[in-house]
């Protein structure tokens, strides 16, 4: 006879599904266009069968562009599959955060109507609302976490030893995903297999186990380089490459540039404001580890890993982005309400009810602002309402002079005979993927994102293009990158804005460009925001 289901797994059920329908509803209403033209131009490369950094630069470990490619190959290049693969990865997202919260952490009951919320508007899938390598390596991030508790409360035989061997793969998903979040995911998860009671030969093994599962989903992505002769072009652009954003400083000395930013800066006043929790229940955890409470330790491994999982991620962002990242700011809450808040400061009695009080004040304070920031972004500031009706594009949301910026560039293809190759700069802007139609150069994008061209690189592009025999050239007169969004209004001509390589708010020297397009093209009339060049017909023998 089947056992009656808990109102507890049904609240979380229920808040996965709303999860999904929300996201479903409305996901592609993101404010970071110009950032998703990238990852689809990079999906839609290995969709044709490109091989990331052998074929195409690609200086972030390419995890994400494989999903979606593999929805393309399964169904069909669109936003549908998009649409369906990020509600639901982050329902079980919710879910996951759910069980974590009332199984591991006790926080059960109707502290579960204050958690879940804050789970809900603190999804990295909710702010960016497409999908991205910040979604998915949160989510093998969390689901790492997930699995080191359950290896945690699974002591003796091999159970315990699987569950946080899976940790480590999902560690390293997360890490082919993005490498910072993955990094940080790794450095928290052995300061959680530290905090957990164990004695020394178990400790051991429960590294040893989690180290095997990294280093296997790591092994399985060089296996699949080294198949396809990019191995070494993979080190180079996923390690080398990437690390060289931060020029001269070092990755240490930019996060605690970004630490004190954050201490003292103006900005972030909401980050300020949670970090008070992430402190206290550190402070709380710690005693309930030192005092040899049963449970102490995984509380705190847990504490430990949301803390570290979350803050390495916010330094590395200079303090910045905070929105995207804050999903374990639920289980910091979790650990808040099911803890004595004063222990040995403070008698319990006086203090129980109105420290629960302001938990509770402050955890729908954070309800609202996710939520609100949420409806700022795509609604009441960006006004993000409009799409194309163009088969590849059509759900996908602009704001309106986007949509007629897109919508101009898309109309002018059209126009385009389909052997006649284009060329798009500074971004491409979904244009080869809308377009069904194949990038002459390998790189991706040309702006300044800690991944600009080299001059080297600069300078192999005139050769590229007349290799590849394009016709068509086209500038974008975007003057500069902030928000995502498409901002354009360059006084310039295109012969200035290539040269000084202002599209995108980079500053490299593109002259040899524009010198070689000078003598090669000619410009014609072109769609609202873009040059258009055409090639010349060539002279008369």
């Amino acid at each position: 006879m089947l056992k009656p289901v808990s109102k507890e797994a049904r609240w979380i059920f229920g808040a996965a599904l709303t999860t999904l329908g929300y996201i479903y509803l409305m996901s592609f209403r993101s404010p970071i266009i110009v950032d998703f033209g990238v990852l689809i131009d990079r999906t839609w490369r290995i969709y044709l069968g490109q091989v990331p950094c052998r074929d195409f630069y690609c200086p972030s470990t390419p995890l994400t562009y494989w999903i979606q490619a593999l929805l393309f190959k399964i169904f069909s290049p669109g936003m549908f599959p998009m649409k369906v693969f990020l509600a639901v990865e982050m329902a079980v997202l919710v879910g996951l955060a759910g069980w974590l919260a009332w199984k591991v952490l006790g926080a059960g009951g109707k502290l579960l109507w204050v958690l879940l919320p804050v789970f809900m508007v603190w999804l990295p899938g909710v702010h960016l609302m497409i999908p991205w390598y910040d979604c998915d390596s949160l989510f093998f991030g969390f689901g790492a976490l997930c699995l080191l508790a359950a290896g945690a409360r699974t002591e003796g035989g091999r159970g315990g030893a699987v569950w946080i061997f899976l940790a480590g793969a999902a560690s390293g998903l997360s890490f082919l995903s993005k490498q910072n979040v993955g990094g940080a995911s790794v450095i928290a998860a052995f300061a959680f297999l530290a905090a957990i009671r164990s004695g020394t030969g178990a400790r051991a093994a429960k590294f040893l186990a989690y180290s095997l599962g990294f280093a296997l989903a790591l092994a399985a992505a060089g296996g699949y380089f080294a198949a396809h002769g990019a191995l070494k072009e993979a080190v180079y652009w996923i390690f080398q490459r990437a690390t060289q954003r931060y020029g001269e400083g070092s990755l240490a000395g930019s996060m605690w540039e970004s630490f004190v930013r954050i201490l003292t800066g103006p900005e972030n006043r909401f980050l300020k404001f949670i970090l008070i929790f992430y402190v206290w229940a550190l402070v709380l955890t710690a005693r309930e580890r030192l005092s040899g409470k049963a449970e102490g330790g995984l509380r705190l491994g847990v504490t430990l890993y949301a803390t570290l999982a979350m803050g390495i991620t916010i330094l590395h962002f200079h303090g910045l982005y905070y929105p995207i990242h804050q999903v374990y700011l639920g289980v910091i809450f979790a650990v808040l309400f099911t803890s004595d808040p004063f222990r040995g400061v403070i008698p319990s009695e006086l203090v129980r009810k109105p420290a629960f009080l302001f938990l509770g004040a402050a955890a729908l304070l954070s309800i609202f602002w996710g939520g609100s920031m949420r409806w700022r972004q795509a609604y009441s500031q960006a006004g993000i309402h409009w799409t194309l009706d163009h088969p590849r594009l059509k759900g996908m949301y602009f704001r309106k002079e986007d949509h007629d910026l897109v919508k101009g560039l898309m109309d002018l293809e059209k126009t385009i005979p389909r052997d006649e190759k284009v060329f798009i700069m500074p971004d491409p802007l979904f244009f080869y993927y809308a377009a069904d139609r194949v990038s002459p150069v390998p790189m991706t994008h040309f702006y300044v994102s800690g991944y600009e061209l080299n001059e080297a690189e600069q300078k192999l592009i005139p050769g590229m293009l007349d290799k590849e025999g394009v016709r068509w050239a086209l500038i974008g007169q975007e003057r500069v990158f902030e928000t995502g969004f498409l901002l354009f209004g360059m006084e310039e001509d295109w012969k200035a804005a290539v040269k000084s390589g202002r599209a995108m708010t980079s500053r490299s020297d593109y002259s040899g460009l524009r010198a070689w397009l000078d003598a090669n093209f000619t410009e014609v009339p072109g769609p609202k925001g873009f040059w258009a060049l055409k090639r010349k017909a060539p002279a008369a023998p």
